[in-house]
């Protein structure tokens, strides 16, 4: 039965998953005793209301029946202290330290600046040939202060018809992305509770078996800008932002992995995540809109996102 085979490599995928993460937590670095933390200035209320009424120039797009979903991105300027420079080597540790239930990178050098990030998101995991693997990632809300406070926070989550919508429509789209590439492909219905640092996401573990070999770099060219990053449908949700968000989003969002030398490999998203040049950083946050979209509560949620890179950042001595 490829339907039992599908669903069992599927719970063999997310016992393995929660292996590694409790053997990366065993293992992880301990906190940077002499890492000296960024200060990161809150941006002026002028950029709040410009952002805000993108968002609302976006949603009113939506309601014309125009766009489904876009998603909108936006960036925070942070300058290293007089006579400090940010210390990418350090930065990327305490990443690793922070998030390590994420993807953790860094790519680049010197003249482009460094890329660092620690992303939730994977686009794609291809191995043994046929098997594929990836997850919706789409709903947001903030972590609680205690216990109760999380768990009715997350309840109101799976409870949101804003969010549940949301997730749906990028469900939906993976769904089509690689449905006509697999045999069997097994998405459940109902998403489920993902808890980061700061954030709690819906999130729905999708895993497949391609109807013949693929190279994972042609997954990726079929799955990539996904609804989580870009919009729907993607080519006019992307002709908006270009013409409406006003930002260049240089790698953020982009796919970000390795391919082996038999074509498998992994690919993620590369949200979360800051651009790192000596004494200035570059950080990145999306939010996707949809008809029902708060402008303020987006606000909100792309400041918290903003932290995962921004709140990693350390400065060292300028030399």
């Amino acid at each position: 039965d490829p339907n039992a085979v599908v669903t069992a490599m599927a719970t063999q995928a997310r016992h393995a998953s929660r292996q590694h993460a409790r053997a990366i937590a065993r293992h992880r670095p301990q906190a940077l005793a002499d890492a000296r933390p960024a200060h990161i200035s809150q941006p002026p209320d002028t950029e709040r209301q410009r952002w805000c009424a993108l968002v609302s120039q976006a949603t009113d797009t939506i309601g014309a029946q125009t766009l489904e979903k876009v998603v909108l991105a936006r960036d925070v300027s942070v300058d290293a202290p007089k006579g400090a420079r940010f210390d990418v080597g350090a930065t990327v540790r305490q990443l690793r330290h922070r998030h390590d239930n994420a993807f953790v990178f860094c790519i680049g050098g010197p003249n482009r600046g460094y890329f660092v990030g620690a992303t939730p998101e994977t686009l794609i995991r291809l191995h043994d040939g046929d098997i594929v693997e990836t997850q919706v990632l789409a709903g947001t809300t903030r972590r609680g202060q205690n216990l109760a406070e999380d768990d009715a926070l997350g309840r109101a989550l799976m409870e949101s018809a804003k969010d549940r919508h949301e997730h749906a429509v990028t469900a939906n789209a993976i769904r089509q992305a690689l449905a006509p590439l697999c045999r069997q492909l097994d998405l459940p219905n109902e998403p489920r509770l993902v808890r980061l640092r700061r954030l709690i996401h819906l999130e729905t573990p999708v895993v497949g078996r391609l109807h013949q070999r693929q190279d994972v770099l042609t997954l990726v060219e079929r799955m990539h800008p996904t609804p989580a990053v870009g919009g729907l449908p993607r080519d006019p949700a992307l002709q908006w932002l270009e013409a409406h968000e006003g930002m260049d989003r240089g790698w953020y969002a982009a796919p970000l992995g390795w391919v082996g030398a038999e074509g498998d490999g992994v690919f993620a998203v590369a949200i979360r995540s800051a651009l790192i040049h000596k004494h200035r950083a570059h950080t990145f946050a999306g939010a996707g809109i949809v008809a029902a979209s708060d402008p303020e509560m987006e606000w909100r949620e792309t400041g918290l996102k903003l932290q995962t890179a921004g709140g990693a950042l350390v400065v060292g001595e300028d030399r």
